[in-house]
């Protein structure tokens, strides 16, 4: 029923450790994927029973597409996607109407697969879902929990977010995907225009704030600061 690719990473970990506790599929079928047997072994071994394991190369097509043929949906935490071959995952879900979700954190990558991909995936059936719960946490659903502790009697609401305390650090992935949308820019891959535009994945829409938003959905003008103590 679920393929999750990238299994042995910081990530991939957590969540194959989630779906193997999750209530919903007890009974399910799913398997762990990527590159290492060995790792995937090993990461068997760990979850216990139950857990089967698919050694796919994502740059050979056979494998890609068999993977991809063996399942409903999957579940690609190999990144940073735009360097790690997940086009050829996602496009493979694509034409087989298979559902695929990622959490790609590379907008232009995004706005990519969304342009190459999306009439592709009408066709079949496939669910695309790029990016799938990239920073709700801290952003999304703390403004819907600030947002529903209000006394609201209906008008707008205008949320400011302010962090004091942060403990841990950036996994490896967070870290390349950085350096993956450097890169990106250097190759012109990235432009200004691309990172000031809240719909960069959602061609031709406009929206009232279309011009003092960004990508991310800050304000115009916002930064990140950051003080050490």
């Amino acid at each position: 029923d679920i393929v999750l690719y990238g299994a042995t990473g910081f990530t991939g970990q957590l969540v194959a450790a989630y779906l193997h506790s999750v209530q919903d599929l007890q009974g399910q079928k799913w398997a762990i994927a990527g590159r290492s047997p060995a790792k995937l072994a090993a990461l068997a071994t760990k979850l216990g029973a139950g857990v089967s394991s698919i050694a796919a190369e994502l740059t050979d097509a056979a494998a890609t597409a068999d993977l991809v043929s063996s399942t409903r949906a999957v579940i690609n935490c190999a990144g940073p996607f735009s360097q790690h071959h997940a086009e050829e995952l996602l496009g493979e879900c694509a034409r087989r109407g298979v559902h695929y979700s990622d959490l790609a954190g590379e907008g232009f990558w995004q706005a990519e697969m969304a342009t190459k991909f999306h009439q592709v995936a009408e066709r079949s059936g496939a669910k695309i879902v790029l990016g799938g719960g990239v920073d709700s946490i801290p952003s999304d659903l703390g403004c819907m929990l600030a947002i529903d502790a209000l006394p609201w009697e209906g008008g707008p609401i205008q949320a400011r977010a302010v962090y004091t305390e942060y403990t841990g650090s950036f996994s490896g992935g967070t870290l390349n995907s950085g350096r993956a949308m450097s890169r990106a820019r250097n190759e012109g891959r990235v432009t200004a225009a691309m990172e000031a535009d809240p719909y960069l994945l959602a061609p031709g829409t406009t929206g009232a704030d279309s011009a003092v938003g960004t990508a991310d959905g800050m304000p115009a003008g916002f930064g990140w600061g950051l003080s050490r103590r």
